[in-house]
């Protein structure tokens, strides 16, 4: 992290995303709106998809980015014309397509609430900059470049997109502070619509993942496989004295209402997996466990009918209606990781219990990674 993006994520990002986490009016920012800890059944929605295209994309648009550049410095360099080949035989802005296209893999990957509304407000300023930019060539170019216009896209190759923003130019003012403004306002209305449409998208899916909902207990599997067993994890838990008494103890200290995340074998979650439950003597997510307990079998436990089960706790009520998923994790700075437990599903018997640091809990970002 000796770097200029250390010194950038420590001096600039967690500062910021600590003042968000903090703050009940904008900690939703932070919030997923795709199920980033679910694990679909569908394969083009599992994240390692996610991810594979992710990586494609963001090289994709990074060596348009770089050739197209090559090709208008390079032209500026040898004192030469405008340039009318390569990727500007199809449209007129592939460098502003590709910083467009750029951070899109980081709207699959890390879709939060507060990307999604500055990638908004990014592709309007560029478009804006565009418009700025072929009023000046046309000035400088004239009839020219009216032809190139009127023969290449703007930005998506086949697709005159651009009759869309052909309003923009005369309606804007010519004032460089009041047009800054305008735009400005335009981009905060796109992603405040962006961000309604995501949430209602956020809903949709969130309602559909399997779930079981108990008067204080939200039980919801990491991988679809698991939805049959559901049932049968909540059994086990209710069943077992210790895992009641830690409960219990919670409950004794705040906790009004949890939020269950059963999770497989090697389906590392970003919080815990099967090695927190299984070595919880070893320093765990930076801190040791408050107390466990691990049974001498756990590890002859078959790894298919190993789960990890991971206890968010929270002061406040399970949300009422019937998007408790999502409105569960739009609230996700209330709920603290507290603690784990380990079972064999073959034997329907819990093999560790481990209960987490209140420091555990007091520094790290609950439903989302732990902060800097």
């Amino acid at each position: 992290m000796v770097s200029l993006l250390g010194l950038y994520m420590a001096a600039v990002y967690a500062p910021v995303e600590r003042f968000l986490d903090h703050n009940p009016a904008t900690s939703w920012l932070l919030s997923f709106y795709l199920p980033h800890f679910y694990r679909s059944q569908v394969a083009p929605l599992n994240v390692v998809t996610y991810i594979m295209a992710g990586i494609l994309v963001w090289f994709t648009g990074l060596w348009v980015f770089f050739y197209s550049a090559l090709q208008v410095y390079g032209a500026k360099l040898t004192g030469g014309q405008a340039v009318y080949q390569g990727f500007y035989r199809w449209i007129r802005h592939p460098q502003y397509l590709a910083f467009m296209v750029l951070p899109v893999p980081f709207l699959v990957i890390w879709p939060r609430y507060l990307l999604l509304g500055m990638y908004v407000v990014l592709v309007v300023f560029y478009v804006n900059l565009a418009i700025k930019e072929e009023q000046e060539c046309l000035r400088k170019y004239g009839e020219a470049y009216r032809r190139y216009q009127a023969a290449t896209a703007m930005f998506l190759p086949g697709l005159r997109i651009e009759r869309l923003f052909d309003f923009f130019p005369a309606r804007l003012p010519k004032n460089a502070v009041l047009r800054g403004l305008s735009v400005t306002a335009l981009a905060t209305a796109a992603a405040v619509v962006s961000i309604v449409v995501a949430t209602s998208l956020a809903k949709a899916w969130a309602v559909r993942i399997p779930q079981i909902r108990e008067t204080s207990t939200l039980w919801v599997p990491f991988s679809h496989h698991d939805r049959a067993n559901l049932a049968v994890v909540k059994r086990i838990v209710e069943r077992d004295r210790p895992v009641q008494e830690t409960l219990e103890k919670l409950r004794a200290g705040g906790a009004r209402s949890f939020y269950v995340l059963v999770i497989p074998w090697r389906a590392a979650h970003f919080f815990g997996d099967y090695e927190g439950c299984l070595c919880p003597q070893q320093q765990w997510n930076g801190v040791s466990a408050e107390d466990y307990w691990v049974s001498p079998s756990s590890l002859e436990t078959p790894h298919k009918d190993f789960r990890s089960l991971l206890f968010f706790a929270s002061g406040d009520p399970l949300p009422e209606g019937d998007h408790v998923l999502s409105s569960l994790l739009r609230q996700a700075g209330r709920w603290m990781p507290s603690c784990m437990v380990g079972m064999d599903l073959g034997t329907e018997q819990v093999v560790s219990r481990v209960i987490l640091k209140k420091a555990c809990n007091a520094s790290c970002s609950t439903l989302r990674l732990p902060l800097l």
